[in-house]
């Protein structure tokens, strides 16, 4: 099959010849299905084409989509729609693809006001301070902010309050007269404040001052050898006077002239006593004796020229020598 014979006309000799007619065959054949395949192809597009142009002969009307969402909540707006399918052979045109939307007013937009911060709740150690709304936010405006915030957080210093001493002595003992204290502790840090530092004090009326007063001075108790003269009180001291001054002193402090008075004791003693003297110490018994002698002196019974065996001499105040008496210098 296929084969070929070394004779005959238009034959080839040789296994060469042979194959080369072969492949000019089998090119020959698949240039006929090519041709084929292309003419297959063209059929095809014909047969669509025809198809097309009959579907294209129907009457197709504009068809769109809904409308869409409005370009604006108020105040007027836009809103689109789109076409979904074109008219064709005849058919309805497209309607409008664009209309007015949300036409009404808008509302006024209104932010949130607030006030400013109130005074803080404590001055110190941590308070808070509030504020108000003074316009509430509406129609979209901007929120409130936060209206209560921490204030005066420092520490509390320590409160001192004032501190005074007792009162002092008054100025005066009456008729008015002031008295102070001092500030022991001022006040600090909100502390209470001091009182009042001074006072009236005393205002009673004063008593009338009365000093002392005193007579004049009396006679001397004596006229010689020291003497006591004395004064009186006439008025005591009262209030605050001055005191009474001495009431008594010495006086004629002056020695007193002396005389020898020479006596016979003896007969003193017996003409006076009637009694019989042996002896006599007069030494303890001098300011006895010379009382006595000054009384004897002067006794009627008493000689004026008298003598014995036993004398004593006496020295007496010349005032008290009588006239009658012996004396010697």
């Amino acid at each position: 099959m296929g084969g070929c014979s070394g004779s005959g006309r238009g034959g080839c000799s040789g296994m060469g010849g042979c194959s080369g007619m072969d492949e000019q065959k089998r090119a020959d054949e698949q240039k006929r299905a090519d041709e084929q395949k292309r003419a297959d192809e063209q059929k095809r597009a014909d047969e669509q084409a025809r198809a097309k142009a009959q579907a294209d002969a129907v009457v197709r009307n504009c068809a769109v989509s809904g409308w869409g969402a409005c370009s604006k909540p108020c105040g007027g707006g836009f809103q689109t729609r789109t076409v979904t399918q074109s008219s064709a052979n005849g058919g309805s045109g497209c309607p409008t693809l664009a209309q007015s939307c949300n036409t009404q007013a808008c509302p006024v937009v209104r932010n949130c006001a607030v006030s400013g911060w109130g005074a803080c709740s404590k001055p110190c150690g941590g308070g808070v301070q509030t504020r108000t709304v003074t316009q509430s936010s509406a129609n979209g405006g901007s929120g409130c902010p936060t209206l209560a915030q921490s204030c005066n957080t420092q520490a509390c210093p320590v409160v001192r309050n004032c501190a005074v001493s007792g009162w002092g002595a008054c100025s005066k003992p009456c008729a008015g007269g002031v008295q102070t204290r001092t500030v022991t502790q001022s006040s600090a840090n909100g502390g209470s404040g001091c009182p009042t530092l001074a006072q009236s004090c005393n205002t009673q009326a004063c008593p009338v001052v009365r000093n002392c007063a005193v007579s004049g001075w009396g006679a001397c108790s004596k006229p010689c050898g020291g003497g006591v003269q004395t004064r009186t009180v006439t008025q005591s001291s009262a209030n605050g006077g001055s005191g009474c001054p001495t009431l008594a002193q010495s006086c004629n402090t002056q020695a007193c002239p002396c005389f020898r008075v020479i006596v016979n004791l003896e007969l003193v003693f017996r003409s006076v006593c009637h009694a019989e003297i042996v002896s006599i110490d007069v030494s303890p018994h001098y300011s006895l004796l010379r009382t006595a002698l000054l009384g004897l002196l002067t006794h009627p019974r008493l000689p004026a020229s008298s003598r014995s065996r036993s004398y004593e001499s006496f020295c007496v105040a010349n005032e008290f020598v009588p006239s009658t008496m012996m004396m010697t210098g």
